[in-house]
């Protein structure tokens, strides 16, 4: 899952949604730095990863990217949950989507007093990116596969992507469907929503 299925599983709590988009930007060790909510949020992530990727849902998936992809496929395959996740939108939530990252955004900027300061910038560039609608769109997954292109350091194919989607969106938005509303329960247990 990416950082808008991580923003969606936060149940609406701002302490969980703050630990769960700072979760993949601190070290272990700074994690004491933060109040028992925002870790619970932290744990939160770490249990949303965990279920993925022990999912059979996604271990089928990986294998339509792998060939393409290689050891980039799980990473395409967390930022392809979150094209699905945004051309199904309506189905998981009454909020426009739009409105809802707006929101988002609010939580994440009144916290920033709270926050490390690489922690600040990073989320400043990403609002500016408008990032949880950086995979809204077929166009948007282009663009964000480039930017991210230009940051791996080993050689990556993310310009087949377009062809993952091309030959496996049926089956990827099928298993996506499946295995969402999984997710969801499995938070809902977790974290008491």
């Amino acid at each position: 899952m990416n950082y808008l299925a991580h923003s969606y599983l936060s149940c609406g709590d701002e302490d969980l949604l703050i630990g769960n988009m700072i979760t993949d930007m601190i070290k272990k060790k700074d994690e004491i730095a933060y109040n028992d909510a925002i870790q619970k949020g932290i744990d939160l992530h770490r249990k949303i990863d965990s279920y993925t990727d022990q999912h059979p849902i996604v271990s089928k998936s990986l294998k339509l990217v792998y060939p393409t992809q290689g050891k980039y496929a799980p990473v395409v395959l967390d930022i392809l949950w979150d094209y699905f996740l945004s051309i199904n939108w309506g189905n998981f939530s009454g909020e426009d989507l739009s409105l809802f990252s707006k929101n988002i955004y609010s939580v994440l900027e009144k916290n920033y007093p709270h926050l490390q300061e690489k922690i600040v910038v990073r989320f400043e560039s990403m609002i500016a990116h408008n990032f949880l609608l950086s995979c809204s769109s077929e166009a948007a997954l282009h663009s964000t596969f480039l930017h991210l292109q230009k940051r791996t350091k080993f050689k990556a194919n993310f310009d087949k992507v377009g062809e993952i989607l091309e030959a496996h969106h049926d089956t990827l938005n099928a298993s996506f469907l499946k295995m969402f509303p999984e997710m969801i329960s499995y938070v809902e247990l977790n974290c008491n929503c």
